[in-house]
């Protein structure tokens, strides 16, 4: 259900009392927490037909999912002393997955969005012993890795690296952009703050006139995108010292910060601030990868060790009438190639070829 309501009239009057309009978005649907949401945490059993790969990420009934198996058969013990010897968990459709299709073998998997890592499976300790259940912190699969090319998986040197250290939270940060609902695990725990943080958050802001500290993004217009990051990573230090402002996406990409989910809107707002007030840099990758939507660096990374130029982030297409057509995460005008993150994204744009990041992911460039 979509609330729609109206606050013109709120704004008229919060614009006569602070002699300043000021934009505010009240987002109900990303904090409405369903049965479903609820039931993912501890896992549901789900058909493949039931799952949705469109974006190349697993994702059940517009979330974000995890997919895994919990019947280990008589491995039970040996997984509980050892989990690398446990089943992999998938993010995304990969080759694994494929070929388990075409043999056939493709079981009822489990879906969950419980970002702890660890996994409830099931199994004997021995053949034939009686069925137990255990939490297992299991493994990511490396053909999803490779799929997504997450992190750089296929053109790094040290893949073993990105899969070892691989993080539950860190990953669904990475894609939240792709998805409407967050987590219910990716709620802030609101006792690691002071009682006293909105108005300790609201005046730090302030005191940076509503400027992201990071990328210089003028926020007057959309304060509730701009966070206060603290820099230390204790959350009862509010020294001024320790309080730096940005963006949300800023802040999901400083180190250590996972559980920071940013909505496709909310991104849209700063790649288009970033534009118009030409905060963007594209002197290097490295300044280009620091602007741009994470859920385009595994595309990114694959345009860059092919050799090719820079993007334009937050490309507008615009038509013979000058009329701005949409937004393209990252577009490369002299190839007239562009990439979005859905297939509705796509706007029919003649001599252009535009795929969605699963597209370039499955079949290249």
């Amino acid at each position: 259900m979509k609330i729609d309501v109206d606050f013109s009239q709120l704004k008229k009057a919060a614009a006569r009392i602070a002699r300043k309009e000021s934009d505010f978005a009240v987002s109900l649907d990303q904090y409405r927490f369903t049965e479903v949401d609820t039931l993912l945490e501890d896992g549901i059993d789900v058909g493949i037909k039931e799952l949705d790969f469109s974006t190349g990420i697993a994702s059940y009934k517009g979330r974000q999912v995890l997919l895994y198996i919990p019947d280990h058969g008589s491995s039970l013990d040996k997984v509980i002393k050892d989990p690398t010897q446990g089943r992999r968990f998938h993010v995304s459709w990969c080759a694994t997955m494929e070929d388990m299709l075409n043999k056939k073998r493709i079981d009822r998997y489990t879906a969950t969005n419980d970002l702890s890592g660890n996994f409830t499976i099931s199994g004997s300790r021995y053949y034939r012993g009686p069925v137990e259940q255990a939490d297992v912190p299991l493994r990511v699969c490396m053909n999803c890795l490779r799929k997504l090319n997450y992190k750089g998986y296929r053109t790094t040197r040290n893949p073993s690296a990105i899969f070892q250290n691989f993080s539950i939270p860190e990953f669904f940060e990475t894609y939240s952009s792709f998805f409407k609902f967050v987590p219910r695990s990716f709620r802030i725990d609101q006792q690691k703050y002071s009682e006293d943080w909105k108005d300790i958050s609201r005046r730090a802001r302030e005191t940076v006139n509503y400027i992201c500290q990071g990328c210089k993004i003028d926020l007057n217009s959309h304060r509730h995108i701009l966070h206060v990051h603290h820099i230390n990573g204790v959350k009862g230090d509010n020294s001024p010292a320790n309080l730096k402002p940005l963006c949300a996406d800023c802040h999901r990409k400083e180190p250590l910060h996972e559980h920071i989910h940013v909505n496709r809107e909310d991104m849209e707002i700063i790649t288009k601030l970033r534009k118009q007030q030409s905060t963007i840099s594209s002197i290097d990758w490295e300044e280009v990868m620091a602007d741009a939507d994470p859920a385009i660096f595994g595309v990114l990374d694959l345009a860059k060790q092919q050799g090719w130029k820079m993007p334009e982030l937050g490309f507008e297409p615009q038509n013979d009438k000058d009329e701005v057509l949409g937004m393209f995460e990252a577009a490369w005008p002299e190839r007239r190639f562009a990439v979005v993150l859905l297939s509705e994204d796509k706007i029919d744009l003649p001599g252009w070829r535009i795929k969605t990041v699963e597209e370039v992911l499955e079949s290249g460039f």
